[in-house]
C-alpha cells in the first residue's frame, strides 16, 4: 500500500515536471521551424535555374589599321575591277568619322563633338532600329558596389504602326544571372497595367506574378534606374543630360579613342574627365563605347573620384550590351505574361 503511494506520488511528480519544461518545448519547437527551413530552402535551390554560363566582356585595344590600309582596301572593294578612277568612294559616312582629338580642341566646349554625335546617334535609332534583343552585363553601386548581373533583354522603341495605331515602348528581362535572381522574369509596356511591372520569382515562390510601382524601393533594389531607362536610345538620353548640365562649366577633358574592342565589336571610346570633384558633377570618368558599324552606344562606364591620391576610381556603373539581334521583329506576345516561353505563373 504504501509502494503503491509512493509510485503514484513518483509518477503525479514526474508528469507535473514534464508539464513545467517550457524551455524543453521550445528547443523542440526551435528544431522542428529550422528543419523545416533548411528543407524549404534545399528544395528552393534544387528547383531554382542553374546560372547560364556568361564569360566577363573583354575590352581591350584592337589591332589598329593605318589610313593607307583603309583606304586601300575601300579602294579594292569598290572598284574590284581596277579601272582608273580620280576618285573613288570609301563607302558610307559614319557618325563618328569626323570625330578627332583636333574636333574636340576646337570646340568651344569639348563637350560639344559628343553632343553633336548624340544627337546623329538618337536621329539614326529612331530611324533605322525598331527593336532588338540583346544580353545586358552590368554592374552598378548603390550604398555597395553590387555583384554584377547579366540580363537577356527584348526591347521594343515606339512607334506607329502600318495602320496608324501607337506601338508603346515595351520591355522584357529576364536574368540569367547572379544565382540569386536567375529565372526572375519582368515585362514593363508603357501605359499598360497601370504603368506597372509584372513580375514573378522563381522556384517555390513562383506562385504568383506581382505587379509592382517600376520607382517603388523594391522594384529600384540594386538598381540605379527604373526599368523604363533601359536600352541604349536611354543611355544617349542620360548621356546628353549630363552633357547638358556639364556645358555650363569647365574643367572637363574629352579623349577620342579608336580600334578598341569591347567583345568582339569594335568601337570607338569616349572618354570624359572631370579632374576635379565639384558638386555639380555626377562623375569623376566617363567611358562610352560607340559600335563603329551600328553607330550606337553599346557600352558605358561611370567611375567615382578616389577617397585618396594614388587609388584606383571607384566603379559607379557599367552597363554593357552583348550578342545584339537588331530588327528581329517583336510582336505583342513578347511582352504578354501569357508567353507560353515564359515562366509567369497561369494563375
Amino acid at each position: 500500500m504504501e509502494f503503491g503511494k509512493l509510485y503514484g506520488s513518483a509518477v503525479t511528480e514526474n508528469s507535473t515536471k514534464r508539464k513545467r519544461s517550457p524551455l524543453g518545448c521550445l528547443i523542440v519547437a526551435l528544431l522542428a521551424l529550422i528543419a523545416t527551413i533548411s528543407g524549404l530552402w534545399l528544395v528552393q535551390q534544387l528547383v531554382t535555374p542553374e546560372v547560364i554560363d556568361q564569360p566577363g566582356v573583354a575590352i581591350k585595344k584592337a589591332k589598329a589599321v593605318s589610313d593607307s590600309e583603309k583606304t586601300g582596301a575601300a579602294a579594292v572593294a569598290n572598284n574590284p575591277e581596277g579601272q582608273s578612277a580620280d576618285v573613288v568612294p570609301v563607302g558610307p559616312v559614319k557618325i563618328t568619322d569626323g570625330l578627332s582629338a583636333a574636333k574636340v580642341k576646337a570646340a568651344k566646349h569639348p563637350l560639344d563633338p559628343l553632343m553633336e554625335l548624340a544627337d546623329g546617334s538618337m536621329k539614326l535609332i529612331d530611324e533605322k532600329y525598331l527593336d532588338y534583343k540583346t544580353r545586358i552585363v552590368s554592374q552598378v553601386r548603390t550604398n555597395v558596389l553590387n555583384d554584377e548581373t547579366v540580363m537577356f533583354v527584348k526591347l521594343r522603341h515606339v512607334r506607329n504602326s502600318e495602320d496608324g495605331k501607337e506601338i508603346p515602348f515595351s520591355i522584357y528581362t529576364k536574368f540569367l544571372s547572379p544565382r540569386s535572381k536567375v529565372g526572375q522574369e519582368a515585362i514593363w509596356v508603357e501605359g499598360q497595367n497601370e504603368n506597372n511591372i509584372l513580375g514573378h520569382a522563381t522556384g517555390l515562390l513562383n506562385f504568383k506574378t506581382v505587379s509592382l510601382d517600376p520607382e517603388s524601393s523594391f522594384a529600384m533594389r540594386g538598381n540605379r534606374y527604373p526599368i523604363f531607362q533601359l536600352g541604349f536610345r536611354n543611355l544617349i538620353v542620360k548621356m546628353k543630360e549630363f552633357g547638358e548640365n556639364d556645358r555650363k562649366y569647365g574643367e572637363c577633358e574629352v579623349e577620342v579613342e579608336r580600334d578598341v574592342m569591347v567583345g568582339d565589336r569594335k568601337c570607338v571610346l569616349l572618354t570624359v574627365t572631370h579632374p576635379h570633384k565639384r558638386e555639380h558633377f555626377e562623375y569623376h570618368i566617363a567611358k562610352i563605347y560607340i559600335d563603329e558599324e551600328l553607330e550606337i552606344p553599346i557600352g558605358y562606364e561611370g567611375f567615382l573620384w578616389p577617397e585618396e591620391k594614388g587609388q584606383e576610381p571607384p566603379l559607379l556603373e557599367r552597363y554593357i550590351y552583348t550578342e545584339l539581334e537588331l530588327n528581329c521583329g517583336l510582336k505583342d506576345a513578347d511582352f504578354d505574361t501569357s508567353n507560353p516561353e515564359y515562366d509567369y505563373p497561369r494563375f
